[in-house]
């Protein structure tokens, strides 16, 4: 019997909310501070050397950073509605099932299962279509 090696608590790791340079103000804020701050090279590794750090530390200032912590479990499954669970159930049964066994019948179910996620996606467009319209 093999025996595997415990894995570690894992910790977690704090990154910077890149994404919220999809807001045009912070976006503008990043530029104006980057381009202020930056030095130019003649070969691009320097440059890169030179520069990373103020990419890193404009995007931490101005974006923050996250706490580290994994998000919470309903997360981004708040809006499903009943039928988009079983639907999901389905899928995720399916696709152990093939993992396991792979047979015709078993990779036809999976099919089935994965087109039953158009419950999720009528369900998403029935939240927004709803509250914003």
């Amino acid at each position: 019997m093999i025996k595997r090696k415990k894995k570690g608590k894992r910790r977690p790791m704090s990154k910077i909310k890149w994404w919220k340079m999809k807001d045009e103000k912070l976006k503008d804020q990043f530029k104006e501070k980057v381009l202020a701050e930056i030095e130019l090279k003649d070969d691009v590794e320097e440059w890169w050397n030179a520069n990373a750090g103020t990419f890193l530390q404009t995007g931490e200032e101005i974006f923050g950073r996250t706490s580290g912590r994994d998000p919470p479990n309903d997360k981004e499954t708040w809006w499903w509605n009943e039928e988009v669970v079983e639907s999901i159930k389905l899928k995720k049964s399916a696709k152990k099932e093939n993992y396991v066994n792979t047979t015709p019948e078993n990779k036809e179910r999976l099919k089935l299962a994965s087109k039953a996620e158009a419950s999720e996606e009528e369900a998403y467009e029935e939240l927004y279509f709803v509250h914003y319209l």
